[in-house]
């Protein structure tokens, strides 16, 4: 049985402590404690997030997506590419690698392996990437979560199918493990780069989500309780406007800090929208969610300020004001932050 219906679309110091206060607050945002851990989301998550578009293009050329060359890698000093960086990564302590979804094979030859991209770049263009400029097709040709060291003969029969029931585009590893495996990172590839599916394979992802025992992540709401102010600023509206935004991005009270150098900031002539602009690129938000894309974003929104996830009507709203319009993510999240319900339920 399907876990849930279905959808049809979609779809402050001062002084020579300044700059340290400052530089702490731009690299973690009011310098989150080590308790700070990773909200991932499960895959059940993020296919209620995914568009459904069953308009899929059919040619393409691959020399628009890096000219199919690795970029450089990430690693200081290594001189590797991001090819080279994969098989660094993955190489055993006896010298051989292991193929990613058929780990039985094992070979000491690195020629006898590919770099796969789990979803295809192929795939990636019928999913919406055609309409990316060529940075961002480089960007997603090179990002490392997308891709895995794999067998080269299993390359050559998975080419660019996935998860679906089309018979045609159909491929999943040989055992349930990796199939969980590559659905998983299949599924993350996709919200992460704001790629579409079509209705075969979203039905094949609920199914594979099933059997994988996926479940959706609890939501967590802001306790619904009125901060305590320790002196006059926090009973102001701009400060109260300051602690709404942490609440509604880091579901937390603010540091004193952070706090003082925020409300500083907004009183100097900084827009609230602009505060909340530097929220959402901060080092604490992407530690907690990732790098969501655009629907990724409106559901943190949702699940964070409203405690429930989006029907499609507001999910399909808010993703064409901000695809369309000049509609901000710190603006989306200042809208939200600033609802009378939130008000309401955090009594500020």
């Amino acid at each position: 049985m399907p876990r849930r219906a279905r959808r049809s679309r979609f779809a402050v110091v001062r002084g020579v402590k300044v700059l340290l206060v400052w530089v702490s607050i731009m690299a973690g945002l009011a310098i989150p404690s080590a308790a700070v851990q990773a909200e991932v989301l499960s895959p059940v998550d993020l296919i209620d997030g995914l568009a459904i578009n069953n308009d899929r293009p059919g040619s393409y050329e691959r020399t628009e997506w890096s000219n199919s060359t690795w970029g450089p890698g990430d690693i200081a000093g290594d001189n590797c590419d991001v090819r080279c960086e994969l098989l660094n990564a993955t190489q055993r302590p006896d010298g051989t690698w292991f193929s990613r979804f058929d780990p039985d094979y094992v070979s000491s030859n690195p020629s006898d392996f590919d770099i796969d991209h789990v979803v295809a770049v192929v795939e990636a263009h019928r999913s919406g990437g055609q309409y990316w400029s060529p940075e961002r097709k480089a960007a997603f040709y090179n990002d490392k979560s997308n891709l895995v060291v794999l067998r080269d003969d299993t390359n050559d029969v998975k080419s660019d199918n996935g998860p679906t029931t089309d018979p045609k585009d159909r491929w999943l590893p040989d055992t349930a493990s990796a199939t969980c495996d590559f659905v998983e990172i299949w599924i993350r590839t996709k919200a992460k780069w704001d790629l579409t599916v079509d209705e075969m394979e979203l039905g094949e992802l609920y199914r594979i989500a099933d059997e994988c025992g996926w479940d959706a992540t609890p939501i967590t709401c802001t306790p619904n309780t009125a901060p305590v102010a320790t002196d006059d600023r926090l009973s102001t509206e701009s400060g109260r406007a300051v602690w709404r935004l942490y609440q509604a991005y880091f579901q937390r009270n603010p540091d004193e800090a952070g706090f003082n150098y925020w409300l500083d900031q907004h009183q100097a002539g900084e827009s609230l929208a602009r505060i909340s602009e530097h929220f959402a690129a901060s080092s604490e938000f992407e530690q907690r969610f990732g790098s969501p894309g655009t629907l990724g974003f409106v559901r943190i929104v949702y699940r964070n300020v409203m405690c429930r996830l989006p029907d499609s009507e507001g999910m399909n709203y808010w993703v064409d004001q901000m695809d369309r319009t000049s509609l901000t993510r710190g603006e989306l999240m200042l809208n939200f932050s600033d609802s009378t319900e939130f008000r309401t339920r955090t009594r500020s």
